[in-house]
């Protein structure tokens, strides 16, 4: 399931297990991609999403449901680049524990369990 989540001015965009394929196809052709939050495919190994997808999303944020070793693997060596060039705040559940995040009338936080990265957005 690929779901769009709309919460006062807030986007937040769930992509399952997109893959390359599809993910390529919706860059090309989707009009409607543009969220604050981004859930990273796969646990943002290597078989996820192109950037170009990610680059209509335009995201402040990402979360990765992945555990430490994968996060730092070669399998997600593309998604550790993609974040650092273009300066996306991200979250990695190994990293980082339970991430919550709070849609609110004039942005949304985001706050991990061990409160190393709490981020606010307008």
């Amino acid at each position: 399931v690929i779901a769009m989540i709309y919460s006062n001015k807030n986007a937040f965009l769930l992509t399952g297990d997109l893959n390359k394929k599809l993910s390529k196809y919706l860059a090309e052709n989707a009009t409607n991609l543009k969220a604050s939050i981004v859930k990273f495919p796969h646990h943002g190994t290597e078989s996820f999403a192109v950037n170009a997808f990610f680059d209509k999303v335009e995201a402040k944020v990402t979360l990765v449901p992945a555990h430490t070793p994968l996060w730092e693997s070669n399998r997600s060596k593309r998604a550790r680049e993609y974040v650092k060039k273009n300066k996306i705040a991200t979250y990695v559940s190994g990293i980082d524990g339970h991430i919550t995040v709070t849609s609110k009338k004039d942005g949304f936080s985001v706050h991990t369990q061990n409160g190393k990265k709490d981020f606010y957005a307008r």
